[in-house]
Formats: C-alpha cells, structure tokens, sequence
C-alpha cells in the first residue's frame, strides 16, 4: 500500500488501533510519526486512540504526556479524549484533575456525555453538576454500587423498577449483582426467584450468575443443591468453568465426600475443561483433611505442572500424619522442579517438626529458610511457643515471645493463648494473667479459646494466691482472689475475672458477648458481672444512658456486694483517663440508696 501510495489517515488509523490493541502503545506512537507529513496530519482520532492504550496499559504518565502533546501542536480535544483522561484520573484517585477537566469542558462548550458521567458514578463522584440521559449503564453502575456497599437489597431492586420504567432494556449485569447480595445473606428462595424473573425477561444467565449461586450455595453447605445449579445451567447450555468445578470440589471436600470430588475432577476433563493448578491443590488440601495420604498422592501425579500451593498441600499432609521425611523429599523434589519454597513451605515444615517434638529440625530449618532471605514470622515464633509449652518449658516459651518483640513482630491471639494456656496448664497462674493483661492492653482480641484455657487453669488449680496490692497484683487476680476468699466458686469467679478484665480495657461489648454465653451455662448473673459491665460502658461515655444497655436487677444486698467490687475496679481504671474515675461507683450507691429508701418507707 506505502508503495502503491494508497495509505489514508483512516488506514493507519486501523493498524494504531490494533497496535494498542496488543498493548504495543509506543510503536503505534512510532508509525503516526514515521507517516508524519502531507499526505497524515496527527488529528485527534489518534491521540484518542494512543491515550486510551497508554491508559489500558496502566501507563499513566505517557497518557498525561499525550494530551499535554496534542493541545500544544493545536488539536482540540474532543469529547472522548476528555473521558478517556477523566477514566485514567478516576482510577488513580485523582479527582482535582478530574473537577478541572469537566471545569475545561464546560468553559469550551463540550457537554458531558453518558460514558463519561458512568466513569464518574462508577468512581463515586459526588458532584450534582453532571447532568445527562442515563443509560443502561448508568443504572447497572447504580445497582453494582448500591450492592458492592451494602445496602439493603430493596433499593437495588428499586432501581431496577426504574430502569424498566424509563425503557431501558435490562441484561444479566442488572440482576447479577443482586443475586449475589440475596447469596451473600443467605436468602436463596429470593435469589432463585431473580433467576426465574431473569429468564422470563429472555435474559440467558452467563457463567458468572450460575458461579454466583453455586459459590454462595456452597458457602452455605448447600452442596447437592448447589450440583443440582450445576445441573440446570448445562441443560440451558451453560457450562461451567474451572473455578465453578473448583468451588464444587472444596464444598464436597469439606464435607469429607471425597469420591464425588474425584468425580467432579474426572468430568471436567471429560468434558475439555482444563483443571487449573487451584483445582489440583483444592482437592490435594481436600485429600489431607481427611487423611486420604495416598488418595492426595494419586491427584498429584495427575497434576503435569504442580505449582507451589500442590506441593504445600501434599507437605502439609505429610507432616499432618508425622511422615516428616516424606514432607522433606516433597521439599527438595519441589526445588528440583524449579518451584522455590515460599515461607508456608518453611512454616508447615517447621511446626510439623515441632509437633512432634523435633526442635533440632525446627531451628535447622529455621536457618535454612533465612540463608533464603525469609525471616521466622508470627507463625513460626508461635509454633514455637507453642511446642515449649507443651513441653513445660514456659521459661524458653516467653524468651521466645519477647525474641518475637524485639524484631518487630505482633503477637497475634493465637501467639498470646499459646502462651497463656502454657503457663494455666502448668499452674502458673500469674504469669498467665500478666500475658492476659498484656494482650490486652495491646488490643490483640481474645477469643472462646482463650477464655477456656484462663478458666480451666484458674478453676482446676488449687493454688492461693496470695495477697498483694493492687499496684503489683493484676485485675484479674484481684477480682478472682477477692471472689474466692468471698465464697464464690472458682469457676464463676474466673469468668467474672475476664468480664472486668475485658470493661477496664476498652472491650464491653466481647464482654458482653462472653458473660451472655456463660450464663448460658447455667451461670446466673450477679452483682460483680453487671458492676464491671457498669464501669466499662461508664468508660466508654455512656454514664448517662447506661440503662439503654444494662438491666439491673440486684437487690440491696446484691447492690452492697457491686459496690464493694466497683470499688476495687475504680483502683484500676488508668488515671489518664478523662472521666470521672467514681462513675459506676456513684451510679451503684445511688442504686443502693433508692432500695433503702423505699425498704424504709421514705419513698
């Protein structure tokens, strides 16, 4: 054509447009330059066509180099350019850039139009200034937005009515998101009957509706619903991909149906889909949670290519079942591969070695790992921890954690009930409430293990501990010695022990959460629960309107008893605190004194 001189501006327009279709910005650049001359002027069509590559290609700065380009050699941007730029702005945050481009807009007379006032919703714009006709896209941005917040399903759905209303023609991408928000809380019936209404409309669900439904059926434990799905989308002649066989296989894996997992795996390649490597090592991870070794074995020798996470999943197993020299030719066979070992490798190696007691291992793998350029993380510190504990070193367990401190990592709620169960299975109570304390106050949240293993140890000991000021002894020992020497049960006063614990550092509502869940126990509530509730929501500003929160119930001994405690608690309350530090305490005597006053007729 170059020789026949037959090439036109719209000819290398075509071949700009498939460059950047490939991603080659930069030579669709070159051959606008190389045609540069009488017979192709550069005009705005392939400025548009170049920015809209560079920003495809996530390169920013050429695209704002682009259009500074083009104003400076006289081409006025069209309105496309703007909403390609505007597009570019609103993905990287940059929302100035984009007030003064519409600023630009508006001052040359271009109005807005729907794609760019979508890029603008789709972005969260908030400006009111844009006006224009939506479209089908607008309203579909709308639903995806109203659904991706967490907003209740009815004003999508109300959105969806005025879409129909205003004549817009509906398509999968306005019910999609909707149907996941109905799986999303469970509400299947609902989402089932979108589906239908979906189809009435003669919309065909694609791929991703159908995946939507089955990953929440599966979520769920909806399994053999969730293959019936399976079942009705290939009779309408949808088929479903690697990541629905995916989700399918590790719903059925979870519920230890293994064969029918296996079968899933057979029908997909029967059926040319290709597993991927998240498939081979869903069913690996599957195999070994049910102890199927060999079963996991059969599935990775199938797999051409394992990746890192197939192999992890085998080594995982291996050191599940204490065939740690197994796990080890996995490692190295790995390494043969040309795979390199990721820190869940090394951490899955070492705490196998730790749990049966291997610490020689442990640490020499240890070294190995770091001679790699990964550092021991909070996993490993806390296998670790763990392992010592369980042995009854408890010395070299808290050398470790204040080891795992000093190089900079945070001990999470595992890290710390390791530790804490360590030394109440040993019957070393304080310790176990100075780290309790301590977790704390670094705001790591406890959980249901946790507590179990404070009340255990506290509840199966029979030490006495002994008596000290508040300002060396912790809350929890004060309050669970004062509870004891008053007559309380040990097991009662351990958990009342945690209640306070949890109000005097901030976290009412778990201890709220754990005092409804152990009086449901057969614990009663009684006046030291509801005065560490008191004082926690006191501290949290709610002195005022404690009542909207806490029912009191207590009579006037049970009242004489709550202020007797609150006054014990007033001494731990920090002395920085802003609020009065007598709150609760003077809540519960004006309590008191109302019961007195009524008993003796005043009132």
């Amino acid at each position: 054509m170059l020789q026949r001189d037959i090439i036109d501006d719209y000819s290398t327009g075509i071949i700009v447009k498939g460059l950047c279709k490939q991603g080659k910005i930069d030579e669709g650049r070159t051959v606008i330059h190389e045609r540069y001359g009488t017979d192709c002027i550069p005009n705005i069509v392939f400025y548009n066509t170049l920015i809209d590559g560079y920003f495809r290609n996530g390169d920013f700065e050429k695209a704002c180099e682009l259009f500074k380009e083009l104003k400076l050699k006289g081409v006025l941007p069209s309105v496309r350019t703007y909403g390609s730029m505007i597009n570019g702005y609103c993905k990287v945050g940059k929302f100035e850039a984009v007030d003064k481009l519409l600023n630009e807009m508006k001052a040359r007379g271009l109005d807005n139009n729907v794609e760019i006032y979508n890029t603008l919703l789709k972005h969260g714009w908030g400006k009111k200034e844009i006006v224009c006709e939506p479209d089908i896209v607008t309203y579909n941005t709308r639903i995806h937005t109203l659904c991706k917040n967490g907003s209740s399903v009815e004003k999508p759905l109300e959105v969806v009515k005025e879409a129909i209303r205003n004549g817009m023609e509906v398509n999968k991408l306005t019910y999609t998101p909707i149907i996941q928000c109905y799986c999303r809380k469970g509400e299947f019936v609902n989402a089932f009957n979108l589906l239908i209404e979906m189809t009435n409309r003669g919309i065909t669900a694609d791929v991703v509706t159908y995946g939507i439904l089955i990953h929440g059926l599966v979520s769920a434990g909806k399994i053999d619903l969730a293959l019936e799905v399976r079942d009705k989308m290939v009779e309408r002649g949808v088929y479903p991909d690697a990541c629905i066989y995916n989700v399918l296989m590790n719903g059925f894996c979870k519920k230890g149906r293994l064969s029918t997992a296996r079968e899933l795996l057979v029908e997909m390649i029967d059926r040319n889909v290709r597993p991927d490597s998240n498939v081979y090592a869903t069913l690996i991870d599957g195999f070994v949670r049910n102890n199927e070794i060999e079963g996991a074995k059969q599935i990775f020798e199938n797999d051409l290519d394992p990746d890192v996470a197939c192999y992890n999943a085998m080594i995982k197993g291996f050191c599940k079942l204490g065939q740690l020299e197994e796990a080890v030719i996995y490692v190295r066979r790995m390494e043969k591969a040309g795979k390199a070992p990721d820190e869940y490798t090394f951490s899955t190696l070492i705490d196998g070695f730790v749990k049966h007691n291997d610490f020689k291992s442990a640490f020499k793998t240890i070294r190995e790992m770091v001679t790699k350029k990964f550092k021991p993380g909070v996993i490993i510190y806390t296998s670790l921890i763990n392992g010592y504990c369980r042995l009854g070193d408890t010395e070299r367990a808290k050398e470790l954690f204040n080891e795992m401190s000093s190089d900079g990592l945070v001990p999470n709620t595992v890290t710390y009930t390791a530790i804490i169960s360590g030394f109440c299975k040993h019957g070393k109570l304080e310790e176990a409430a100075s780290f309790f304390h301590k977790m704390l106050s670094n705001k790591c949240v406890p959980n249901e293990v946790t507590f179990g293993c404070l009340v255990n140890g506290f509840s199966v000991s029979n030490e006495i501990i002994e008596s000290a000021s508040f300002e060396t002894t912790s809350l929890l020992l004060s309050v669970f010695r004062t509870m004891v020497s008053d007559g309380f049960d040990r097991k009662t006063a351990a958990n009342d022990a945690i209640v306070a614990s949890l109000c005097l550092h901030g976290m009412t509502k778990i201890a709220l959460q754990w005092s409804n869940r152990i009086f449901g126990k057969g614990f009663l509530s009684h006046s030291v629960t509801f005065t560490s509730l008191l004082h926690g929501v006191c501290l949290e500003g709610g002195s005022r309107n404690w009542k909207n929160v806490l029912e009191c119930n207590l009579d006037e001994s049970g009242l004489c008893v709550a202020v007797k405690y609150s006054m014990i608690l007033d001494k731990y309350v920090r002395k920085d605190e802003e609020l009065t530090l007598d709150d609760a305490t003077e809540i519960l005597k004006s309590l008191l004194k109302e019961h007195r006053n009524i008993r003796s007729g005043i009132l």
